[in-house]
């Protein structure tokens, strides 16, 4: 606790590490993220008028995968990993969202691969 009600460096040193980070500062965009037994998984938003493209740092390790909700598709996305953390490209359109996943390709899947859209 920090008696003058501030936020110091001693406040900032005690919070969590943040399970998501982006390359560029985008205040408009949302992150939910949802650990499961094998797999992280990231449903990003895009709240702005303003279409997003950056590079997001997530919590997990295994092949980075972009969901499709709609047609099901899942796409094996170009991340480079390291502890714990796999960095990926992150694109969004106005209102768009993304989900993407960090864990094992579910067994049966047809998985193409893409770079950023």
């Amino acid at each position: 606790r920090e008696a003058s009600g501030e936020v110091t460096p001693a406040v900032l040193a005690a919070l969590p590490k943040p399970d998501v980070t982006l390359s560029v500062a985008a205040p408009r965009v949302k992150a939910l993220h949802r650990k499961l037994r094998d797999a992280d998984v990231y449903f990003f938003f895009n709240e702005g008028e303003d279409p997003v493209r950056c590079e997001a740092t997530v919590e997990g390790s295994g092949q980075a995968q972009l969901w499709n909700g709609v047609t099901g598709a899942i796409e094996k996305l170009a991340g480079t990993a390291g502890d714990g953390t796999v960095r990926v490209p992150l694109e969004l359109g106005r209102w768009a969202t993304r989900l993407i996943v960090v864990g094992p390709v579910p067994p049966g899947s047809e998985v193409s691969a893409v770079g950023m859209r």
